[in-house]
Parts: structure tokens; C-alpha cells; sequence
């Protein structure tokens, strides 16, 4: 049976809010942190007291399935030969599920690359029971950007590059993309290791190529700050512009 996008992608946001049994192994490769930031890290019910919608039965689990199925309640019955004119042509290639006028698409992934700053269990299990309160939440409810930066460059060197003088990111240049690339300009990837991984604060950011190149542009922009910044600055230590820069960072 084939599933609809919508379910599909459902289905995989669960595993972030699924078991955290100490036993179980880690199913997220975040870098840092190894420990929750303290001990009332764990995750809540917004609605604690609402009773659930139906008792966990196959016939339910049978019926939400039958929901998300192509031809089921949630497909929007887009006509999927082409992709762009899905995009490009919505009357005719996809007349039941018109694009939202006032937000962009790209916001969906944004909101994906926030959620990952703030949240994260390290050993979550695809359609397993959970108890939020017995789940520990391993970032922190605020947008530090460990995500991105780790521990920083003390604690998480693997990040960085130092060849420059400055704590920047590893990034890596795709090689023969210029041949393929408008005015020949040069593409980038994360810096990867030899069984292809991206080296970054949290795996998840890599789960496909739209968060992978959102995060790979968090990286560009932090190391042409530094660059700009220790132009204007000479003789400034490096720590002192890395510092210097959480001020932009909240800004940007």
C-alpha cells in the first residue's frame, strides 16, 4: 500500500517523540550534547489533561492508515507526473491543494531547522509508545544554535578549520560542480567523512538536501562574518571575534 506524502512525513516526525529507554541505543548522531542540560530536561503534553482521541486498537491504527493512503481522506489528488508544473501550473496539476499565499514553502523547513535547535532525543524509536515526561530532551527550549556550533571550539573541534587564523567551518567545495553551475561559480556540501556522514552538531540537519543546504548556509554565513569581521579588526584574536559573534547571530 502506498502512503500519502503528508502521512509519510507524519510518520517520520514520530520517531522524534518516541521511547528513551536508557538501554536502547542512540538512533540520532547529534555530536553535542552528551547529556541533557539538566535534570527537568524532558518533554510535556501541551494538553495534559485531554483525553486521547481513540483507545490504541488495530482496527483505529487500520483506519488512520486507510486515511493517509493515496485515494484516502488526506490525498490531495495532485497529478504528480511533472513536479514543476506541480508547482508551476496548480489548476490543472494540482487544483485541490493550492500553495498557502501568505507563507512560502521554504518556511516548512526553516520551522524543521529551529525544532532541531530546541529538541532532540537521542534514542528515538519509529512507533513505539512514549511517555513525554520519561523523555529527555537534550537541547534546551532556547535558539542557541548548538545545533550548529556544538560546544564551540574548545569542546567541539571537530567543527571547525583553523588553517585561516579563525575558528570557521569545514566546508567542503563540490568537485566539477563549477562546469555545471551558472558564471561557473563554485558549490559547496558539508564536510563529510569517508562513509559520506556530514561532520555537523546534529545529523538530523542532514536528513535531505533541503536542510542540509539550509544548514550549509548557516556555516558560509557564520565564515564570511568571521572573514569580514577579522578584516576590519586586525590583531584581534580569533576567540575574541568567535565570541563576538552571538550578538550577530541573535540578530541575523
Amino acid at each position: 500500500m502506498q502512503f500519502s506524502p503528508l502521512l509519510t512525513s507524519a510518520l517520520a516526525d514520530t520517531a522524534f517523540a518516541a521511547s528513551n529507554n536508557a538501554a536502547d541505543p542512540d538512533t540520532v548522531n547529534a555530536w553535542h550534547p552528551r547529556q541533557p542540560a539538566g535534570t527537568s530536561s524532558s518533554f510535556t503534553r501541551m494538553f495534559a489533561d485531554l483525553p486521547a482521541f481513540a483507545v490504541q486498537t488495530d482496527a483505529v491504527r487500520k483506519v488512520l492508515i486507510e486515511i493517509g493512503a493515496v485515494g484516502g481522506l488526506l490525498d490531495a489528488r495532485d497529478v504528480l507526473s511533472d513536479p514543476v508544473q506541480s508547482i508551476l501550473n496548480q489548476p490543472q496539476f494540482s487544483p485541490n491543494n493550492f500553495d498557502n499565499p501568505s507563507m512560502t514553502a521554504g518556511v516548512t523547513f526553516f520551522g524543521q531547522f529551529l525544532d532541531h535547535d530546541i529538541s532532540l532525543d537521542r534514542r528515538s524509536q519509529l512507533m513505539d509508545n512514549a511517555d513525554p515526561s520519561q523523555t529527555r530532551n537534550f537541547r534546551t527550549a532556547a535558539f542557541d544554535w548548538d545545533s550548529v556550533y556544538g560546544e564551540g571550539p574548545d569542546r567541539s573541534p571537530e567543527l571547525d578549520e583553523t588553517g585561516s587564523g579563525f575558528f570557521k567551518f569545514k566546508v567542503e567545495q563540490l568537485p566539477g560542480a563549477q562546469a555545471v553551475s551558472r558564471r561557473n561559480a563554485p558549490r559547496f556540501d558539508l564536510p563529510r567523512d569517508g562513509s559520506g556522514e556530514a561532520a555537523i552538531g546534529d545529523s538530523r540537519n542532514d536528513e535531505h538536501v533541503i536542510t542540509s543546504q539550509f544548514h550549509l548556509a548557516m556555516l558560509q554565513f557564520h565564515n564570511a562574518v568571521t572573514d569580514d569581521l577579522g578584516a576590519r579588526q586586525r590583531g584581534t584574536p580569533a576567540r575574541v571575534i568567535f565570541y563576538s559573534l552571538p550578538n550577530l547571530r541573535r540578530t541575523a
